[in-house]
């Protein structure tokens, strides 16, 4: 058995990145509204590429550490685990399990030696995979230490290694278009094809590169503390069809847990009771916060303060803006940087699931002496405002209930 246990999953994950109940990125009723036009060709060239990484990722950080599944052109599906910019294991949809380590790539077999060297052809494919994901994770960005201008939208980035590449964005915005390393050939070119869009970023869903051709990308997890071993071989016994892989720790715990809770902002608002109204109100106050330069800091929820039902959208000041003043008559709360309590109970409805929740909570509390410094929120893992959630995603959703601690 091959073990990769992860420290912690980013939280921002979960409240940012699309769950798979999402409606695809070309759904236009689904997304939000087009990016304003950005003059790309203004921008001071040295800050492009932490530019483009904001643009792109918002708060969501450790793409260097993910597990994604990559639809290749006949339909066939790899599960792919990164720790970039050089490791990277694939398990490809004929069963075969390749690993990518720094220019290496290797096949790992069910008996000694672990692992064989790939052919010519395995081997490229398998090292397209890891420029594939570091390109679309935007890695280069990320690592860039140095940028110059070489056209409008054209620019030459360097890592702190010395590895460059000719990085190409859209037209008036900033998206990526194509990344080619410049010490390579015009075939190791990815180029981005469509990004996967949200209310606070945009990830790189669609790309082309020789010789895989054009593939889908769907990001399950990223910011994994991963074990190294993930990406070395271990032998299994040879009747075993595939390696037993576990990677993480629990991302929805079943029972209570202490989590940092960072600053934010409560926007709170009388419950209106039905999802179609909750996502209305999700998509009216959402706009309004991102015009005021704040970002929404996680899934909407309901609380209840006395006899109040509360429907409340956390939120802060994105970096750089000044925090909202809401109009008279608003009620927003602030949320200190504390600690909570929360948990993830698996099964049930919604409101089966927030009332176990609170049940959990309730026990905890009193079992280890804590204090409440919040009322409970039920968070449902739903995009409200990106539009209402279907039957399918309301039947049995990812519920967060948690609690603010003194």
């Amino acid at each position: 058995m091959i073990t990769a246990r992860a420290a912690a999953i980013a939280i921002a994950l979960a409240l940012t990145l699309p769950s798979c109940n999402q409606k695809p990125a070309d759904d236009a009723a689904s997304q939000p509204q087009a990016d304003a036009p950005i003059d790309v060709s203004a921008i001071d060239a040295a800050t492009v590429p932490s530019r483009l990484v904001a643009a792109c990722h918002a708060e969501v950080t450790g793409f260097d550490r993910f597990v994604a599944q990559v639809t290749l052109p006949d339909g066939s599906k790899a599960k792919v685990y990164g720790s970039l910019p050089d490791r990277l294991r694939i398990e490809w949809p004929d069963g075969e399990t390749h690993l990518c380590q720094g220019a290496r790539a290797l096949r790992v077999t069910r008996q000694a030696p672990p692992t064989s060297p790939l052919d010519p052809i395995a081997a490229s494919r398998a090292l397209a995979m890891l420029r594939l994901l570091d390109v679309a994770t935007l890695g280069p960005a990320r690592r860039a230490t140095a940028c110059e201008r070489l056209a409008a939208n054209a620019f030459r980035i360097v890592e702190r290694d010395g590895a460059a590449w000719r990085m190409e964005l859209q037209p008036n915005a900033l998206l990526l278009a194509s990344m080619t390393p410049l010490d390579g050939a015009d075939q190791e070119r990815v180029a981005v094809e469509g990004h996967l869009r949200t209310s606070t970023t945009r990830i790189v869903q669609t790309a082309d590169i020789a010789p895989l051709g054009r593939c889908t990308i769907r990001f399950d997890a990223v910011d994994f503390a991963w074990d190294e071993t993930m990406f070395e071989a271990a032998v299994v016994a040879a009747s075993e069809e595939k390696p037993s892989l576990i990677v993480g720790a629990p991302q929805h715990p079943t029972e209570p847990v202490l989590e940092p809770a960072r600053a934010a902002r409560w926007l709170c608002a009388t419950d209106p009771g039905s999802w179609e109204a909750r996502a209305a109100l999700a998509q009216q106050w959402t706009a309004t916060l991102r015009e005021a330069g704040q970002s929404v800091a996680g899934f909407c929820g309901l609380a209840r303060d006395g006899e109040r039902e509360l429907f409340i959208i956390p939120f802060r000041a994105a970096a750089g803006a000044e925090p909202w003043t809401p109009p008279s008559g608003v009620e927003v709360r602030e949320a200190a940087a504390t600690r909570a309590l929360a948990v993830y109970p698996p099964t049930g409805s919604f409101d089966e699931r927030r009332a176990t929740g609170l049940a959990q909570l309730q026990r905890a509390i009193q079992d280890r002496g804590l204090t409440a410094a919040s009322v409970v929120i039920a968070q449902p893992f739903l995009h409200l405002d990106e539009a209402v959630p279907d039957a399918g995603a309301l039947k049995s959703p990812v519920v967060r209930v948690a609690v603010l601690l003194r």
